[in-house]
């Protein structure tokens, strides 16, 4: 074997190390990067979760509004009534 053949040889034993190194090193990469996806897949679950649970409670709090609102109203149309029997404005 001359000297250029071994040279050659010795090269490609190296890129083969080196190429068994990388795969390594991306099979690692690879299980941490699926880690980390299904970690974000959890957390997006639970915000969805969380986000569910805020939308439900606005729309409770939407309807105890519009019911102080028709009290409100009232209570304002009854007062508005005191008010015009106390100062004589009888509008019936």
């Amino acid at each position: 074997m001359t000297n250029s053949n071994g040279n050659k040889l010795n090269r490609i034993e190296q890129i083969l190390e080196l190429t068994a190194l990388q795969t390594q090193r991306n099979r690692e990469d690879i299980v941490r990067l699926e880690q980390i996806a299904r970690q974000n897949t959890a957390a997006s679950a639970q915000h969805r979760e969380r986000m569910d649970q805020f939308i439900i409670q606005a729309e409770e709090d939407r309807r105890l509004i519009r019911e102080i609102q028709v009290e409100i109203r009232g209570i304002q149309t009854e007062n508005r009534r005191i008010l015009d029997h106390l100062f004589g404005e009888n509008n019936e």
